[in-house]
């Protein structure tokens, strides 16, 4: 809770903020989430509400995010909390990050550190690289390498295309595609096969696919509103061990998003 009235308090500090005396140079926006669950990569990490807060800031390229995840219900449970976790952060990520825009291509790069408080589990962080190309449907690919709890690799395929709805908004649409390593998939899915498969070795392959659909707001040209649905399926082993496991293979959620730049 101590982490969340932080973030909150940055909001708000963020909010009503001169941002021309107080800002300078720095971009700056913040965000709130409220989404039906948090699914990561394909995977239902929790299957109940969540409130998911984000800052950043930008300057001459380099930037700073950090975002996290709240349970609004008692869906994790640990020895130490029998109640659960709710309205408390399991999850803050913190990434540095550069990027450059050129006519038809945007690039960049970073650093991601996930951390986990509250779950017994190990933080772990990933370098990566993305590229985006300014043409139809706006295909972009990026890559993921965990360099410490996984030690593997993951690459996303992403393509979207907005459709006008009307002069304040659009329906925007995207796809993405996740493929991992042989590392990355047994890192994150041989927990759910069954203790006889237990030294079982999955492949490497496609693990997700991802559609979404959000039709962004603008209220105040600092503001957006954003409502979305998102649809999630795993792919290859790592669909054939969560559907092994009976756990959720395919996932259907929406939320909205409220934030504000500077």
């Amino acid at each position: 809770m101590k982490a969340l009235l932080i973030i909150l308090s940055a909001l708000m500090l963020l909010t009503f903020a001169d941002p021309a005396a107080a800002l300078g140079p720095v971009d700056a926006s913040a965000g709130l989430g409220l989404f039906s669950k948090y699914v990561w990569r394909g995977q239902a990490l929790t299957d109940d509400p969540v409130l998911q807060p984000e800052v950043s800031a930008d300057i001459m390229g380099f930037g700073f995010d950090i975002w996290g995840n709240m349970d609004l219900t008692d869906y994790h449970t640990t020895a130490e909390d029998p109640d659960g976790l709710a309205g408390q952060m399991n999850e803050i990520d913190y990434t540095l990050r550069y990027g450059a825009s050129f006519p038809f291509l945007q690039l960049g790069a970073g650093l991601i550190h996930y951390t986990y408080p509250n779950l017994d589990i190990d933080s772990t962080t990933e370098l990566y690289v993305a590229a985006a190309a300014n043409i139809l449907f706006s295909p972009s690919v990026s890559i993921y390498y965990d360099i410490d709890e996984i030690d593997g690799g993951y690459v996303q395929l992403g393509a979207s295309h907005s459709l006008p709805l009307s002069p304040m908004t659009n329906l925007d649409l995207a796809a993405a595609l996740g493929y991992g390593s042989e590392d990355y998939v047994n890192g994150y899915f041989s927990g759910y096969l069954p203790q006889e498969k237990a030294l079982t070795s999955l492949g490497s392959g496609p693990t997700d696919l991802a559609l979404t659909a959000s039709i962004p707001w603008h209220p105040l040209p600092v503001v957006d509103i954003t409502p979305s649905v998102t649809y999630t399926t795993l792919l290859g082993d790592a669909k054939d061990a969560v559907d092994g496991a009976g756990a959720d293979k395919d996932a259907f959620f929406f939320g909205v998003t409220a934030g504000i730049s500077f």
